[in-house]
């Protein structure tokens, strides 16, 4: 992934203390980058499947919005709406 801008995001002791609860319920040790990663992504993939819901993208649209999450939510999401090739 390339980065194209440099930026930091300053957060409230609200979404600290959201941050650290998501990091105690995992096993595993995780940065908030990739919290907030993960949280940007899925955002992203469920805007993507209320335009499809909606006829609002065509399938070339789908096909070049979902090339920018990451593998498991492509399956994810092409499964739930029944486009499995």
């Amino acid at each position: 992934m390339r980065i194209k801008e440099k930026k930091f995001i300053r957060l409230s002791e609200d979404m600290v203390f959201k941050l650290d609860i998501i990091k105690s319920s995992l096993s595993e040790e995780i940065s908030n980058k990739k919290i907030i990663d993960l949280g940007i992504n899925t955002c992203y993939e469920t805007a993507i499947r209320i335009l499809w819901l909606d006829d609002q993208i065509t399938r070339d649209g789908l096909d070049y919005a979902i090339q920018y999450l990451p593998d498991f939510m492509i399956e994810r999401l092409m499964g739930d709406l029944g486009l499995n090739e």
